[in-house]
């Protein structure tokens, strides 16, 4: 599953530079290029060794990418009720009905 979640990962940021080149966005541009630029720095700088470097990035990459999504749906589920989903009509579960 964490593969799954490195492979999304990688292609939400190659869209994200995609669509920023596309529309010339150059904010974004620089956001994106400077918070690259921070990530490595922050890598080469906190690790000693490449072992360590690639631990780090997987864990952050994987790991916490899908602690964040589980965190997420559950939070939204929890909090969906029948009027927040009346107008699509799509939820039918017991964590809709009316209490």
């Amino acid at each position: 599953m964490p593969l799954i979640f490195l492979i999304s990962r990688f292609n939400f940021i190659g869209i994200s530079w995609a669509f920023a080149l596309k529309g010339r966005h150059g904010r974004d541009l620089l956001a994106m290029g400077a918070h690259w630029l921070w990530y490595g720095a922050l890598i080469a700088y906190a690790f000693s060794s490449a072992r360590e470097r690639f631990i780090f990035w997987l864990v952050h990459y994987c790991v916490l990418t899908l602690t964040l999504t589980l965190t997420l749906t559950l939070t939204l589920t929890l909090t969906l009720t029948r009027s927040t989903t009346a107008p699509w009509a799509c939820c039918t579960s017991s964590c809709c009905s009316r209490t």
